[in-house]
């Protein structure tokens, strides 16, 4: 049952907060068949709700949805200890959110073009974003502030993620390369992030 309960409340929250007896609403009714929370309250729903939709069995894989980009998310990484998601979108930023509770814990501002990759440093200092605008900035990310900008590229910042050579702090030197659109490798000084 409180098992249930979570994924009842992580897959309605956002209308829990806007308007609580929704819960009775909307909540219950859209809830799987086989909740163990629907069959426990389906009593608590209101009289006037004559027709009932169809829906799902059971819960779906997805454990929440985490909303707030105006348009296409193309990149989400974690940061090494678990504890924050980062997503790149469309929309110009970078969303910071609590994975645990999925609220947005801040957004990253300042791009003029979408955000195409991002990842986390391996220690988890800094946050590298890659954008359409042929620059790489990175962020405190638990200020949210932008340490520097990453200057130089003459196409679109495809990958930085801390897979890559990009973000790999165990690489020999004080450089590291970042991929571009021309599939090329440019370097950058890790002390001394000016370019």
């Amino acid at each position: 049952m409180l098992n249930d309960a979570k994924r009842f409340v992580l897959n309605n929250k956002w209308i829990i907060e806007i308007a609580p007896l929704q819960i009775y609403c909307s909540a219950l009714v859209f809830s799987p068949m086989a909740s163990a929370v629907r069959c426990q309250y389906w009593d608590q729903i209101p009289s006037w709700i004559a027709n009932i939709p169809a829906v799902q069995k059971d819960w779906s894989p997805a454990l929440q949805s985490l909303e707030g980009h105006s348009d296409t998310v193309n990149g989400v990484a974690f940061s090494p200890d678990g504890q924050l998601l980062a997503s790149a979108s469309e929309d110009n930023t970078v969303r910071l959110w609590d994975p645990l509770t999925g609220a947005s814990c801040s957004t990253l501002e300042g791009r003029s073009k979408p955000v195409l990759a991002l990842a986390f440093s391996p220690d988890g200092q800094h946050l590298a974003s890659a954008s359409e605008d042929y620059t790489i900035r990175l962020w405190d990310p638990s200020t949210g502030v932008c340490r520097s900008i990453l200057m130089g590229h003459s196409a679109r910042v495809l990958s930085n993620d801390s897979t890559s050579p990009a973000m790999d702090q165990s690489r020999p030197g004080p450089s590291s390369p970042v991929q571009v659109q021309s599939k090329k490798f440019l370097d950058w000084d890790r002390t001394d992030p000016r370019c």
